[in-house]
């Protein structure tokens, strides 16, 4: 429990919640351990909530062969692996409102893009796409960038 307390007080300080005392929709959450085996991802289960009613939001996934012939031409390489990457995204008021969490300490409103909404990937892939589009030796797969050079 204390671990869930420390991330949702973290998750509220950076304004990816906002603590709200009443809310006409709800969603439990579903903690994850992140890889350091120290600290918790906070994500509601949307499985039984949103995630039936929505649609999926189609976008193409890039194909991890043509990503490495689009950058074949490089001797350079580096990747940025983007820290919670979803949480970039602000979401309307609207959206916010159909995604609360109900935690123990209350009702929290999400306020960036979420972690277990089934639409999340092609949206976020989507808006990666569209940023680095005209970008020559950039390339993006969900949240890793994918810069090369060959000089």
């Amino acid at each position: 429990m204390e671990r869930i307390q420390a991330a949702l007080n973290e998750g509220v300080q950076n304004g990816i919640w906002e603590k709200v005392h009443f809310n006409k929709w709800g969603t439990p959450i579903a903690p994850v351990v992140k890889s350091d085996k120290a600290s918790l991802r906070i994500r509601g289960d949307y499985s039984v909530t949103m995630n039936p009613v929505l649609k999926n939001h189609r976008q193409p996934i890039p194909i991890v062969d043509e990503l490495i012939s689009k950058l074949n031409v490089s001797y350079y390489f580096s990747i940025i692996d983007l820290a919670n990457a979803y949480n970039q995204i602000c979401l309307t008021p609207q959206s916010s409102s159909r995604l609360p969490l109900s935690t123990h300490r209350g009702v929290f409103l999400q306020k960036r893009l979420a972690f277990g909404i089934k639409s999340a990937p092609g949206y976020f892939q989507e808006i990666m796409s569209k940023l680095t589009a005209d970008l020559n030796g950039v390339a993006v797969y969900f949240d890793d960038i994918l810069v090369s050079d060959k000089n």
